[in-house]
């Protein structure tokens, strides 16, 4: 519970520090994205004017297709509404809240359907749901600009049956109907009374595309023909102030303040040609481009957080562990010397005077030597320098090994040695330390009438250092922890085997400070012990 407690104190510390830097990051990003689409907003604004200009040039400025021209801002999810007007300020075109088209396949001529002037907006609204529901049904295009019905990759060709007015490239409609196999659906059918009985033309055709201001934009057409509506408003707003000169032809723009970041109503007068238009988009533009980053950098700093948390809780566990385990291999040497201490001073008899000395002196040295252990393994943790000069590796652990050869002898263990000349680079005392804890290790766990077997040979360009000893094997969940200080696998082992708990740890320690490597494993019969070290080259 309480390791719990620590990583959810620190999680929430780093959480809270990782989110402020992305914030800051996300914030400088989303800033220079929202600067980046507003021009290119605006450029594609002056691509709708470049386009209107060309279509007044080619076609009489009643005929211009606005709406064709507006699906620019498409990709932000907006909606624009637009009118020209001549030099005395008449409106002579205007965008559609619902227009068709098609093309004459005998001529290939695009005709527009003007469903504005035959239809109230209720009548248009009704149509457009239609619409939608027919390409559901029949798997058209809708991508927020243009709601595409077309049977040429159909499996099941559908057609559909157009009649009305037709006045060069517009058609006012009277009759829409759609056809599929016996299935036939009507979508619109007024009375001839509409167009007061003037001749009418009737069409075939298989594609149909349909766009304007409820078929652009996002939402259900209710809450296109609400946003249609109030750029309608805007464009009156700003014609209310427009100038009828008939002789202008300065260029001139006009424009009403912005409420909001994401629209604008702006007049382009020059000579001829006037353009008006009032346009919104997505208010959520300025992540376009970013989700997927902003969404994936979220993610790595929480688990940067979760990482970070991980790795502190996991220190300081283990400085608390050390902690414990260092203050209880020092309580009971203290508990003995305080006990004999305390027993020197009553009146005893000198025979048991000079064993309580004894025993005090022998846990002095007991503490003197773990404390000195404590410090070399400070030093080495901390990247203390060491003194570095060749040593002849092969002499240094027979040396070692000469001295431990009583000990290992009166517990009838034999020591095997297999030994080559090797010479490497560091501190003689340091490495001394490390084939001594290494060797002291493998006796020590050793059973009676065992062997030990050390072994010394080159591989590569690395001296590597053996020793194994018989016994049992340790489980694979304690071999990378038993470099750990004070670990022990075997719970029932403790200072009375002779173990202090830091041989490992500074056998890596001193390894690790020689730019050397060693791991534990099992063989056969035992455990071996691996130390590499980096060789010199010259051999002596």
């Amino acid at each position: 519970m309480r390791d719990r407690t620590l990583f959810w104190r620190f999680f929430l510390r780093m959480l809270l520090v990782f989110l402020a830097l992305w914030t800051a990051m996300a914030g400088v990003l989303v800033w220079n994205n929202r600067q980046w689409h507003r021009q290119e907003i605006q450029q594609r604004l002056g691509m709708c004017r470049y386009y209107v200009k060309q279509e007044m040039q080619e076609r009489t400025p009643y005929r211009a297709n606005l709406d064709g021209i507006a699906h620019n801002l498409v990709s932000y999810q907006g909606q624009i509404a637009l009118r020209s007007y001549d030099r005395w300020g008449n409106v002579t075109n205007r965008s559609q809240l619902l227009m068709g088209s098609f093309l004459i396949p005998e001529t290939s001529e695009e005709v527009y359907m003007m469903f504005d002037e035959v239809l109230t907006e209720e009548e248009e609204l009704e149509l457009a749901r239609r619409l939608i529901e027919l390409k559901r049904e029949v798997g058209g295009d809708d991508w927020t600009g243009y709601l595409t019905l077309s049977s040429v990759w159909w499996e099941e060709p559908f057609s559909f049956e157009i009649s009305g007015v037709k006045d060069f490239n517009r058609l006012f409609p009277l009759r829409l109907v759609f056809h599929r196999g016996e299935e036939t659906v009507t979508l619109l059918d007024l009375g001839p009374e509409r167009y007061q009985n003037r001749q009418t033309t009737e069409l075939v055709n298989r594609s149909l595309f349909f766009f304007g201001g409820l078929m652009m934009g996002p939402g259900a057409p209710e809450e296109r023909l609400k946003v249609f509506r109030r750029l309608e408003a805007n464009l009156d707003r700003l014609e209310e102030g427009m100038e009828r000169n008939a002789e202008r032809t300065d260029y001139m723009v006009s424009m009403l303040p912005e409420r909001q970041p994401n629209q604008g109503t702006m007049l382009y007068e020059d000579g001829d040609y006037t353009l008006a238009y009032s346009y919104q988009v997505d208010p959520c533009y300025l992540f376009y481009g970013l989700e997927h980053m902003l969404v994936w950098t979220f993610l790595g700093a929480v688990l940067l957080a979760v990482f970070t948390a991980f790795i502190q809780a996991r220190a300081v566990r283990r400085e608390r562990a050390f902690t414990r385990a260092a203050a209880h291999e020092l309580k009971t040497p203290l508990a003995v010397l305080r006990t004999h201490a305390e027993a020197l001073r009553e009146d005893i008899a000198p025979e048991k005077r000079e064993r309580y000395l004894d025993v005090i002196l022998d846990e002095s040295d007991r503490m003197n030597a773990l404390v000195g252990q404590l410090l070399d393994l400070s030093r080495l943790e901390a990247g203390a320098e060491l003194r570095r000069e060749p040593v002849e590796l092969k002499a240094l652990i027979e040396a070692v090994f000469a001295r431990l050869g009583p000990a290992a002898q009166g517990e009838g263990i034999m020591l095997a040695l297999d030994l080559q000349p090797l010479r490497v680079e560091g501190d003689p005392r340091r490495l001394e330390e490390l084939v001594t804890e290494l060797g002291a290790n493998a006796i020590r766990h050793c059973p009676a009438g065992g062997g030990v077997r050390v072994s010394l040979c080159r591989e590569g360009r690395k001296a590597r250092l053996k020793v194994e000893n018989d016994g049992l094997p340790i489980p694979a969940r304690d071999l990378s922890r038993l470099w750990e200080p004070f670990y022990r696998g075997d719970k029932s082992r403790s200072r009375e085997s002779g173990g202090s708990g830091l041989g490992l740890a500074l056998v890596r320690g001193t390894a690790e400070a020689h730019k050397g490597t060693c791991w534990a494993e099992n063989c056969s019969g035992g455990v071996c012990f691996t130390v590499e070290l980096s060789a010199l080259q010259s051999e002596p």
